[in-house]
């Protein structure tokens, strides 16, 4: 509840919108604290009516922040020393080790929220008969489905097109009305949500947006990319990647960037597409404590640039990572879309349906941009397999880039040569997350479990 408090004070001092907008995220808010998906809604308020309220709920920036970041904690980016993961909270420690009940409340609860500012919008779309209001509901929609795709990514196991059918999903909340009751999906349900969101998102988006913080149709088409290639679908994911790229490619030379500089990279950048970001470095990931992958750290040469814009030596042996693409050092980490993310998925896709040359001019024209100017070699075209280029380039660029490297961990253990066994050291003692483990699958939170009746991911 102390939590629930502390947002419902953060995002009254965040808007700025009319009196109705205030009450309606009063009663969102206060609903989670409240049996949230089972009370009745108060409908003495004032609910949004128009256009202009509608566009409102969408632009409060509420709906950029606080992606979930459970992936990010669990993931091999980085590590903690035993003397800094003693500052944390018993949960946290649970989470940083993978523990069978670590809880992400607040990952669920903020995703949902945004959920049900996309219904709200949604509904009251439909019930007002607005004329004008296509790219407002087609946000909407970007908005509901981008959210599903994170909340999956955390709360239910790795896609599998073999069983999607009885592995469960997650909820599908569809509507404002928090009378109905919570069900869970099974994971074909939700993927096949998720893509039906983001599709009927694109007509109605524009292709360049007025600001990065909302969404357009490159966004949803790099969604709709991500979204594929976590199920395993190069074909699809190849098609949404190159629609996405043929509206907006615009990519950084790292030679113009000084790595002197605390924030190497601005905010909203040339190679954003679409703005957002997570609250995960407030606490375990803030790299006053987070320390990088060792392993990670070795693979950049002195000439990749990325080794001195994305770290900075920590003092203590070990290096700390500056580079995020939200242009703050010590914020959160980036959970948007950007360019260099959409090249790798082209690029990986390519290879995986066996267009070498394509896939390999992909991954030239990241990488020209990333090294030292006149220092790289770039691949030949005729390289025989360039899945084994590609994915340690998508490793060491897209590090630390929410949720990212979770849902690789996640889709590629399922190939043999790439799964990998993840291992944590405390004071001597091993922990380990072992490939496809059920584990990668966090804990939906209790009250949610107690108060639907759905089921619980077993760890």
């Amino acid at each position: 509840m102390k939590k629930q408090n502390s947002l419902y004070i953060r995002l009254m001092h965040q808007c700025s919108y009319t009196k109705w907008l205030l009450l309606l995220l009063t009663c969102l808010v206060l609903a989670s604290c409240k049996k949230y998906l089972d009370a009745k809604p108060d409908k003495t308020l004032a609910v949004p009516s128009t256009l202009q309220d509608f566009q409102a709920i969408l632009d409060n920036n509420f709906l950029n922040l606080d992606y979930p970041f459970a992936g990010d904690i669990g993931s091999d980016d980085y590590f903690l020393k035993a003397s800094d993961l003693s500052n944390f909270s018993t949960n946290d420690q649970l989470t940083y080790v993978w523990g069978a009940n670590a809880a992400n409340d607040l990952d669920y609860n903020y995703a949902y929220n945004m959920i049900e500012r996309c219904n709200v919008v949604l509904d009251g779309l439909n019930k007002n008969y607005l004329q004008g209001g296509a790219s407002i509901k087609g946000s909407a929609l970007f908005f509901r489905g981008y959210t599903f795709f994170q909340v999956a990514n955390i709360f239910s196991l790795p896609y599998d097109a073999q069983n999607s059918n009885s592995i469960p999903g997650i909820p599908l909340r569809l509507s404002a009305d928090i009378t109905v009751k919570t069900t869970r999906s099974s994971m074909q349900e939700t993927y096949q949500q998720i893509i039906s969101d983001l599709r009927s998102s694109l007509p109605l988006l524009p292709v360049q947006p007025k600001v990065k913080t909302r969404p357009s149709k490159p966004a949803a088409y790099g969604a709709l990319a991500r979204t594929y290639l976590a199920m395993g679908d190069y074909a699809n994911a190849n098609k949404y990647a190159d629609s996405c790229l043929q509206l907006y490619n615009k990519l950084m030379d790292y030679n113009t960037l000084d790595s002197t500089l605390a924030n190497p990279i601005s905010q909203f950048n040339d190679e954003v597409i679409f703005h957002a970001t997570t609250s995960g470095r407030d606490g375990v990931l803030n790299p006053y404590y987070a320390r990088v992958d060792t392993n990670l750290y070795a693979t950049y040469t002195n000439n990749d640039l990325r080794k001195h814009i994305f770290y900075t030596y920590a003092d203590d042996g070990y290096y700390e990572f500056k580079g995020d693409y939200t242009g703050q050092s010590y914020g959160s980490l980036f959970g948007g879309i950007a360019v260099d993310e959409m090249l790798l998925i082209r690029a990986e896709t390519y290879a995986r349906l066996g267009n070498n040359s394509n896939a390999i001019a992909d991954l030239n024209l990241l990488l020209v941009k990333r090294y030292a100017k006149s220092s790289f070699i770039p691949y030949p075209a005729n390289h025989a397999n360039p899945l084994q280029v590609i994915l340690p380039e998508r490793r060491k660029e897209l590090a630390f880039r929410s949720e990212i490297r979770w849902s690789d961990l996640r889709r590629l253990n399922k190939e043999p040569q790439y799964a990998k066994t993840l291992t944590r050291v405390i004071n001597g003692k091993i922990y380990t997350l072992p490939p496809n483990d059920k584990r990668y699958a966090w804990l939906i939170p209790v009250s949610v479990i107690q108060e639907s009746g759905i089921s619980q991911n077993t760890r």
